[in-house]
């Protein structure tokens, strides 16, 4: 694969994160940059480590374990919008690592399957992870601050919207997926 071919595919896999990104970014209060650093860095982490996975572990996972990564994605990003619609929080304690390592997971799954394909490619898998991460890295770390900014126009409504935002992308994995299947 050439370098735009890795480019692309590490924006594909950081579109999920990307918006949960920004719907993160919605509810800091405080500690913009350290806390888009922080949603960044998880996100790129995973989004990394899900693809050396897959990779590493080719021959166990197959499609069914992908069709099964869509709907856990699917519900993870579900719960956690209608948690974050009817919390009555701080909207910073949607910033907890907890929190933020759970969205990681659920919006890097995908990338497993990538990683799986990967390694039919014969691809340079530390180099493909290292386009993935830088990608999400800066696309989540935008994110959260173009959220922030949307929190200042939204005002008091963001954390709804945020919920919303995330029930939204756990829908538009699966129709995603039933769509690629027909």
């Amino acid at each position: 694969m050439s370098s735009f071919d890795l480019l692309l595919l590490g924006l594909a896999l950081a579109m999920d994160a990307f918006a949960v990104s920004i719907a993160k970014g919605m509810v800091i209060r405080r500690y913009l940059l350290p806390n888009a650093f922080k949603i960044a860095f998880f996100f790129a982490f995973f989004q990394g480590l899900m693809p050396f996975l897959g990779f590493m572990f080719g021959c166990i996972f197959d499609e069914r374990l992908t069709a099964v990564s869509h709907l856990l994605s699917f519900l993870i990003l579900t719960f956690l919008g209608i948690q974050m619609i009817r919390s009555h929080e701080e909207p910073n304690d949607c910033l907890d690592i907890k929190n933020i390592l759970v969205l990681a997971v659920a919006t890097s799954l995908d990338a497993m399957a990538a990683g799986l394909s990967l390694a039919f490619l014969e691809v340079d898998i530390i180099i493909a992870i290292l386009y993935i991460m830088a990608v999400t890295f800066c696309l989540c770390f935008a994110g959260a601050i173009l959220g922030k900014k949307l929190n200042k126009i939204l005002k008091n409504k963001a954390t709804m919207f945020g919920g919303l935002l995330l029930i939204f992308i756990g829908i538009k994995i699966i129709i995603d997926q039933i769509s690629s299947l027909g």
